[in-house]
């Protein structure tokens, strides 16, 4: 285990010289080759063929791009047609020590299963993510993921542990009187830090106003202001891919990615890669889990930022910019939640003590960009005229009409798990 005082987890990996990690991440596609077609792993058989790819050819890393990229409606059907788990898997099932599901957020969710090594892999990654956020063994740790069937809380709630963290666990924070449970419990217990998604820290610092405690004070629950830039801080290629792809050193320009134990691209729509410093989205191959994908298209949008980080860290760092199913178009022009949110942020009234918004979806192409805002009206003054004024403000950034509607504190919604800042109207 590092010194306290030291900045990263694993020095010894994290800082391997670019051209010996590239070596690595070769030698270890080539076992997952082995063993697609010695297990062999019919849907990624298939896959590489289309590639051009069978038994006994070697698929360099510049060659993966010439294979089909996988998407999680591919996943679905893969178990839908071959159930309950599917003909993707690399280890077999009596390798396997868990199973999980995904989160559901985007369709149905699919099965998450783990051998011993790729709970192992897992842990490491977190290990370097948790040393990056200051995190230290010993530490008392709140986590308000969902658990039960759900594979990501689990892995989190385990690689925390496996850190040498004490957990406070409290899983999903569904009703009210969960949400006042968990308060009670923090308050008494005093987390050092929490795990927890933004739209759940919201209800728990909300709930506890409403309990009267202070919750930096009592609880050491900071306001929780999302800012845009909270996104670019972790990346991750989902529980059924790579819980812990990446997080972001104090240097910032992204969340360096654990490339010893996946190849990362950014692609276009049509699956060419993108060049470094655009945006496109984010596909990994994993390669250092029995249970591995190839070319997982996550169907989010990231920048891939090629430049060498200060803190001496050789993996890349990637920006995550938002998903493509919340893209929304007006006139032509295609906007990101995160980029309404930069603007949103920058007014403090709209911002404090939660930064609560959403983007009125009405079609597949609108005139006008439609956001509701929740606002203080103390501190705002004329409803009106703080409207216009967002409105502006947005317009001149993104170069688009909007139409913004300020709603009272608590008029949005405050979904258990992840926000929700795009919705569908006719």
């Amino acid at each position: 285990m590092p010194e306290p005082r030291d900045h990263m987890w694993d020095p010894e990996v994290q800082t391997l010289p670019r051209a010996e990690l590239v070596e690595l991440q070769q030698e270890r596609l080539d076992r997952v080759m082995e063993r697609v077609f010695e297990h062999p792993v019919s849907f990624f058989v298939d896959k590489l063929a289309l590639g051009g790819f069978g038994p006994g050819d070697r698929v360099r890393l510049e060659d993966l791009q010439n294979v089909p990229f996988t998407v999680k409606d591919e996943l679905r059907v893969s178990e839908a047609e071959s159930p309950p788990f599917g003909d993707y898997r690399g280890a077999r099932l009596r390798e396997c020590v868990r199973v999980g599901a995904t989160g559901g957020t985007s369709g149905n969710p699919t099965f998450v299963l783990s051998t011993k090594r790729d709970i192992a892999n897992e842990q490491d990654a977190a290990a370097r993510m948790f040393w990056r956020q200051g995190l230290r063994p010993g530490m008392v740790i709140a986590n308000a993921h969902p658990l039960g069937v759900y594979g990501g809380g689990l892995t989190l709630t385990t690689a925390m542990e496996s850190f040498g963290c004490l957990v406070l666990a409290v899983g999903e924070l569904e009703s009210d009187s969960a949400v006042d449970r968990a308060v009670d419990l923090w308050r008494r217990c005093k987390p050092m830090s929490y795990q927890i998604f933004p739209a759940t820290y919201v209800k728990v610092y909300e709930a506890a106003v409403r309990a009267g405690l202070d919750p930096v004070a009592d609880l050491n629950l900071r306001p929780p202001m999302e800012s845009p830039d909270g996104a670019e801080r972790t990346i991750s290629a989902g529980s059924e891919c790579f819980s812990f792809l990446g997080s972001a050193c104090p240097e910032g320009g992204g969340a360096h990615a654990a490339e010893d134990y996946a190849v990362i691209e950014a692609v276009d729509e049509e699956g060419n890669p993108v060049p470094d410093g655009e945006m496109g989205e984010l596909v990994v191959t994993t390669i250092a889990k029995d249970n591995f994908l190839i070319r997982y298209n996550l169907e989010d949008y990231v920048v891939i930022n090629p430049e060498a980080c200060p803190c001496g860290e050789t993996g890349r760092r990637v920006r995550w910019k938002g998903r493509k199913k919340d893209i929304v178009v007006v006139r032509g022009v295609r906007i990101l939640p995160g980029q309404v949110a930069g603007v949103v942020f920058r007014e403090e009234a709209f911002r404090t003590p939660t930064m609560e918004y959403q983007i009125v979806r009405r079609g597949p192409e609108m005139d006008a960009l439609e956001i509701r805002v929740e606002y203080d009206e103390e501190r705002l003054g004329d409803r009106g005229k703080a409207a216009r004024g967002l409105e502006d403000a947005i317009e001149g950034e993104l170069k688009v009409p909007c139409r913004v509607e300020l709603v009272a504190r608590g008029a949005l919604p405050r979904p258990p798990y992840k926000p929700e800042r795009v919705v569908d109207l006719d």
